[in-house]
């Protein structure tokens, strides 16, 4: 099965994006497929065993804190 990434909507794509990137750094580690499938396994249960709308909450709280500096960087680098 081949994923046509440009015909995602753009949640999914950075969802893909982010799973693939989280791939890699796992191979990286001497991790292997199984470990990986474990992985997301789990996180689709810890999602399951919370609300929805207090876990959104708090990851895009956390995401919102964790890239806040890089898009200040960003901006301030673009306008020089």
């Amino acid at each position: 099965m081949t994923i046509d990434l440009e015909s995602l909507p753009t949640p999914l794509q950075f969802a893909y994006i982010a799973m693939t990137k989280s791939a890699i750094y796992f191979k990286e580690m001497g991790k292997d497929q199984n470990f990986f499938l474990v992985f997301c396994e789990e996180i689709w249960n810890s999602m399951e065993m919370t609300d929805l709308e207090y876990l959104k909450s708090v990851l895009d709280g956390k995401m919102k804190k964790d890239i806040e500096p890089y898009v200040k960087s960003y901006i301030k680098n673009s306008r020089n």
